[in-house]
């Protein structure tokens, strides 16, 4: 009878592949870790496949510690009481320590035709689905990304070295996170790739059409395609509502978060 402690990771992003590698320094644990997609997605990476420059897919192989068991499927209720995670297509893994590593995932853009008319690339199926778009784009046809993050700044700088033209609407500051030096550095880094930053206030998009994006201070901008790389949310799985009467929007949060 196997004695070792049991511990599941739920999610297999950046932070579950290192918890569940740091946890196998014990000789005394056993790990499993749950995961909707066979294979890792270095979330990291989503702009260079946008930009056709990286796969942004691993093998789990290639990342996960020797001895860590993956358990493909998504995980739609978590009772703590009972010690289980239950997965959305049957079955149930039972633990003794839990980690709880579900990321983030798109919250979906709120601003009037964007979900009809802007492309996220939050996912990998998000991400993949943008490539195609933009192989059929020609290369002169004015690209607007919406979202002075990083991911916004590193789509913008991945797209703008492919010689497109490329708007990065921030909706107040660039780089909001960093540093004023890396802000600095970032915006000089973007101006030299051609990018048209557009911050300061009242930039916020306020509406998406086909071919164009409206800002809050009246401007229209020209857009053939419309990238939405703003706002994230965190899944619900662990909320006390969902550990112990879970929904099926609960699963399907947890299904897009890793």
């Amino acid at each position: 009878m196997d004695k070792r402690i049991k511990v599941v990771v739920v999610g297999g992003g950046y932070a579950g592949v290192m918890a569940a590698n740091r946890v196998t320094q014990r000789d005394d644990v056993a790990v499993t870790v749950i995961n909707p997609r066979q294979a890792f997605v270095p979330r990291l990476r989503l702009h260079q496949l946008v930009g056709g420059t990286h796969d942004a897919v691993v093998d789990y192989r290639e990342v996960l510690a020797e001895g860590v068991e993956l358990v493909v499927g998504t995980a739609a209720r978590i009772d703590a009481t009972a010690r289980t995670v239950t997965l959305a297509e049957g079955g149930s893994i039972d633990y003794d320590y839990l980690i709880y590593a579900v990321g983030s995932f798109s919250r979906g853009p709120q601003v009037p035709g964007a979900a009809e008319f802007a492309y996220p690339v939050a996912t990998l199926e998000a991400a993949q689905r943008l490539r195609s778009v933009l192989s059929d784009t020609p290369v002169p046809a004015p690209v607007t990304v919406v979202g002075g993050g990083p991911v916004g700044i590193e789509t913008a700088a991945e797209l703008a070295e492919q010689g497109r033209g490329v708007g990065l609407v921030c909706g107040g500051v660039l780089g909001p996170n960093l540093h004023p030096s890396a802000r600095r550095a970032a915006r000089k880094y973007l101006t030299r790739l051609g990018v048209e930053v557009i911050d300061g206030p009242d930039t916020s998009v306020t509406a998406v059409r086909s071919g164009a994006v409206e800002l809050g201070d009246g401007r229209t901008l020209p857009s053939q395609v419309t990238i939405w790389a703003a706002g994230f949310g965190v899944p619900d799985l662990a909320d006390p509502e969902a550990v112990f009467a879970p929904s099926s929007t609960t699963a399907n949060s947890a299904r897009t978060s890793s």
